[in-house]
């Protein structure tokens, strides 16, 4: 089976969007970022339930791509153990 990334194929907003995957476990969180147009995901690995870490991570990820630091961070992630540490922790702001 041959892996192919899955690329906009019309841009319709002038600052771009950030995506982000989260796959959460008890000890870590990995996190894949994109920008919808690179063929290459940009795959992070922090520690579960490091929010601060996160939210560097979603910067250093917005200066990866070239966007903008007001870009919108568009994220989908599991429902897994580390599900309700996201939805009760406050908003992350980058």
């Amino acid at each position: 089976m041959e892996k192919q990334a899955a690329l906009m194929t019309e841009d319709n907003a002038n600052e771009g969007r950030l995506y982000l995957a989260l796959e959460l476990s008890k000890k870590r969180w990995k996190l894949g970022f994109s920008d919808g147009r690179s063929g290459r995901a940009r795959i992070r690995s922090i520690e579960a339930g490091n929010l601060q870490g996160l939210g560097e991570e979603i910067e250093q990820a917005k200066r990866h791509f070239d966007l903008a630091a007001t870009v919108v961070t568009v994220s989908c992630y599991e429902a897994g153990r580390g599900l309700l540490s996201i939805m009760l922790c406050p908003r992350v702001e980058s």
